[in-house]
């Protein structure tokens, strides 16, 4: 059964640390929320604006959503913010719509992106605008998009399908600010929208860019694509640094761990806890937080020391301190939360509702 559904997490890993492939929420002032198992929006202030009716519902993108049905087996399609359905159930696959077009898939769908499956382009009425031939992408990023072909290499195509950058790294990522990572002999490096190398592979992981600056790792383990890298206590440690678009190192940071810029800081982690940069590598929020995401609307989710969920400011001052499990980023005015669910066999008891910028529970959890 495929369903697109609300999920809420606190921890996300990808194969990059410090990686900002992850597409950003467009802003709709529209908010998925669960009655009785089925998936309706509301608005910033907690009104139902389109009844719960479908079995699954994505956050809006360009003005649609992706939701899906089990009078339509599941396969997926598009509602406006009317709540209309734009673009009939009938794909197995659907990513959002990301610079007019969206990666829709056609065929079986398995565990890791296993089975005999196709994605191809749509447009905002449906049309198939590229024709399914490409076994995974990323979408649309900067008037290109990179897709994968059958035999595991990534290159580029633009919108109208045509190959740009050919099939030819084991992994690439969506072009940000001129520049996308790709992965080449072992390393991790940059190449521009030619596809030359901009930056020669020589990290051990790496960034897109974000707010002029990417942190990549030189030294230390080798964080693969696509899989988990084990660290022992005698593994080397290697160091985080900061580069600019010339590839030009700003400064290092001997830390644990290190993440892209948002608002203006970045988070790094120091003897397990999380604190804040600035664009100098000065720390400006001290380490003391657990939790990984970012700054969104000026507030940022942490695990507060002593345990609880909370959000704090730019100056590091916890500004909401909450009962919830889970939480998410503050996006477009609301932050996502979460009662139980908190392991696999709970999954189907957890509830999840919405809080805003002053910690007032705008829609309570519900399932």
């Amino acid at each position: 059964m495929k369903q697109v559904i609300l999920f809420l997490i606190l921890f996300s890993f990808v194969a990059l640390p410090c990686s900002t492939l992850a597409q950003e929420r467009r802003a709709s002032g529209l908010f998925v929320v669960i009655v009785n198992d089925r998936r309706g929006y509301i608005d910033r202030s907690g009104k139902i604006v389109i009844e719960p009716q479908f079995e699954g519902a994505s956050d809006f993108s360009e003005g649609l959503a992706v939701i899906s049905t089990s009078q339509n087996g599941y396969k997926l399609g598009y509602i406006d913010e009317t709540g209309r359905v734009v673009i009939e159930p009938q794909f197995d696959q659907a990513h959002d719509f990301s610079e007019g077009l969206a990666a829709v898939g056609i065929g079986e769908f398995g565990l890791h992106n296993s089975g005999d499956h196709k994605y191809g382009f749509i447009n905002k009425v449906g049309k198939m605008v590229i024709e399914p031939q490409f076994r995974d992408t990323w979408g649309f990023s900067e008037g290109l998009a990179v897709v994968r072909n059958d035999e595991g290499k990534w290159g580029y195509i633009d919108k109208s399908g045509r190959l740009i950058i050919p099939h030819q790294f084991e992994f690439a990522a969506n072009f940000t600010e001129g520049l996308a990572v790709v992965f080449v002999n072992g390393k991790y490096g940059y190449i521009d929208k030619s596809g030359n190398i901009a930056i020669q592979p020589q990290f051990n992981s790496a960034s897109g860019f974000s707010e002029g600056l990417a942190c990549v790792k030189i030294g230390g383990v080798l964080m693969r694509p696509y899989g988990y890298t084990i660290t022992y206590s005698n593994s080397p440690r290697g160091e985080y640094a900061y580069i600019d678009r010339t590839g030009r190192i700003l400064f290092k940071l001997k830390v644990e761990n290190a993440h892209h810029f948002s608002e203006g800081l970045a988070a790094v982690e120091v003897n397990g806890e999380w604190g804040f940069i600035d664009k100098t590598g000065k720390m400006v929020i001290k380490p003391q937080f657990g939790g990984q995401s970012d700054f969104s609307d000026g507030l940022r989710m942490v695990i507060v020391r002593g345990g609880g969920i909370g959000f704090i400011d730019k100056t590091g001052t916890v500004v909401i301190r909450t009962n919830f499990d889970l939480a998410g980023d503050c996006s477009d005015g609301l932050a996502s939360v979460q009662l139980g669910g908190l392991s696999s066999d709970d999954l189907r008891n957890a509830k999840y509702g919405y809080i805003d910028k002053t910690g007032r529970v705008v829609w309570t959890p519900s399932r």
